[in-house]
């Protein structure tokens, strides 16, 4: 390892890290799969019940891909200021933000 050239040894990291099966991610899914199993399979589980869990409902890992583009992380950035700005809006009486809107129009 000491005479490793430092590229193999970043592209050495992020196949262990990301790609190979024994990944966080990985074992992630296994556990989540796992535990989908065992929900859909104990005693009491109805119909009604089964339709609405999903796998991913079971994942620690929430994040779809780990190496994500320029575009798709300014489109995180832009809905989480939506958001926010959401989340502000619904503090204020409806009323007084139609009238805003209407004086701003």
């Amino acid at each position: 390892m000491d005479n490793m050239p430092v590229p193999m040894f970043w592209s050495l990291h992020i196949f262990d890290t990301f790609l190979e099966p024994q990944s966080p991610q990985f074992k992630d899914m296994q556990n989540a799969m796992l535990q989908y199993s065992m929900y859909m399979t104990c005693q009491g589980m109805t119909r009604d019940t089964a339709k609405e869990i999903k796998p991913s409902q079971f994942q620690l890992i929430k994040d779809e891909t780990v190496f994500k583009t320029q575009e798709e992380l300014e489109e995180i950035a832009r809905q989480k200021e939506e958001e926010r700005k959401a989340a502000m809006m619904s503090m204020f009486d409806p009323a007084l933000l139609q009238q805003l809107r209407a004086t701003v129009e």
